[in-house]
């Protein structure tokens, strides 16, 4: 199970390889898509909690889901004008995919190719009798660990 923090940091590490692969240096707004993209998928907590108590990890964790917020704002961007629309949209479904990647990993399954019902998982030392806190914990202290790293390499300041 992993939260928020989890999510955010594993976008910004596929940030950085992709920019060191590719020798290049994302933009700011490729950057924000791709930190939307890594937490988009749990979106759906909201539908979760407001109407269908049976919602989370169904179609928003799923490659399909990835390929349709792709698409979408590909033809957002270029409706809008954007020069860079490819790699706006691409940024964003990255970001998408490494929240799967991280779920399929940490959690007990996603449906990755909905909507095949079985759920997938690469299940790495996760017991579903640990407390949720104790992840919650675990995550508050990497985004702190994150934010500190930010704030001494000067990309944040107080």
């Amino acid at each position: 199970m992993a939260f928020a923090f989890v999510h955010l940091i594993a976008g910004w590490l596929g940030g950085k390889f992709w920019e060191a692969a590719g020798k290049i240096r994302l933009s700011k707004m490729s950057w924000m898509l791709l930190l939307l993209g890594s937490i988009l998928p749990d979106l759906d907590f909201l539908l979760e909690w407001t109407i269908d108590p049976g919602f989370h990890r169904t179609f928003t964790h799923s490659i399909l889901f990835a390929l349709i917020m792709m698409a979408l704002f590909f033809f957002l961007f270029w409706s809008l004008g954007f020069r860079k629309k490819t790699e706006l949209s691409f940024a964003l479904c990255l970001g998408v995919l490494i929240h799967l990647f991280v779920d399929l990993i940490s959690s007990q399954g996603i449906p990755l190719f909905w909507p095949y019902p079985n759920y997938l998982s690469l299940l790495l030392g996760y017991s579903a009798s640990i407390d949720p806190l104790k992840f919650a914990l675990i995550d508050t202290a990497l985004g702190t660990a994150w934010v500190f790293y930010l704030s001494v390499k000067g990309k944040i300041e107080f």
